[in-house]
């Protein structure tokens, strides 16, 4: 749940951030660059956002890596024991899983406003759209309501980091969602028992019918977690948590 500031006051430093990009690319850039130009910029300013907001929540992230470890670990553990191995193999798929739609269900909702700033940002600058006055005077008022809601957090500046942040931490938990489950095959050697039939052999001996042991290879599916993986969609999930809770 995001907390709101009672009478907090408009931050003229969060609308210089959002508007000096823009104004910058604006009047330096030509018509044709300003496009890459704007696209290139809100990549870096993810990628700078990312860096700046786990730098400030690391200890959250390592928190969070280090718990989901040793449950894992735990986890790990008891399915080695004959009884209650396969509980809890289940367990750690269904921890695996959770942890996933965690950060999924803190991530998206935020993705989902960084990617509709990022979108205005290129719109305003896009040549085939742009109006030398209307394109300012439109991005700018966006960058004033903007600016306002982001004024009334508890902490504005880590809002507008998690904002741009969340949107490689979503990329990095999708990623790592092919890795977090392994499913494939295993071939196992066994020895197992095999009924001969009794016969005769050429000095006309007869011999009796009797078991032998050989050696059988078998294949088995086996699904595995990816510890790490699980651990950094946990750490992504918790350190979002932690921000949009201050």
């Amino acid at each position: 749940m995001t907390v709101l500031k009672k009478a907090g006051g408009f931050r003229l430093s969060i609308l210089m951030l959002l508007v000096f990009p823009y104004a910058l690319l604006y009047y330096a850039a030509g018509k044709e660059d300003r496009l890459p130009l704007a696209a290139i910029t809100a990549a870096a300013t993810c990628l700078l956002s990312l860096v700046a907001h786990l730098y400030r929540n690391r200890v959250a992230i390592l928190e969070g890596i280090a718990g989901s470890l040793l449950l894992i670990g735990i986890l790990m553990l008891c399915a080695f024991i004959p009884v209650v191995g396969w509980i809890a193999d289940v367990l750690l798929i269904l921890y695996a899983l959770t942890s996933v739609l965690a950060a999924l269900q803190v991530l998206l909702p935020i993705a989902f406003k960084a990617a509709l700033i990022l979108v205005v940002f290129i719109a305003a600058l896009a040549p085939e759209i742009h109006h030398p006055l209307y394109s300012p005077l439109a991005y700018g008022v966006f960058c004033l309501f903007l600016t306002a809601w982001l004024s009334r957090k508890s902490d504005p500046f880590s809002e507008l980091l998690l904002l741009f942040a969340s949107l490689p931490l979503l990329a990095i938990v999708i990623a790592s969602l092919g890795r977090m489950l392994k499913s494939g095959f295993s071939v196992n050697k066994v020895r197992v028992g095999q009924h001969v039939s009794g016969y005769t052999t050429q000095a006309g001996v007869n011999v009796a019918d009797y078991t032998r042991m050989v050696t059988k290879s078998v294949t088995t599916a086996t699904t595995s977690v990816n510890a790490t993986a699980v651990a950094v969609n946990a750490a992504a999930g918790k350190a979002a948590e932690r921000t949009d809770a201050e």
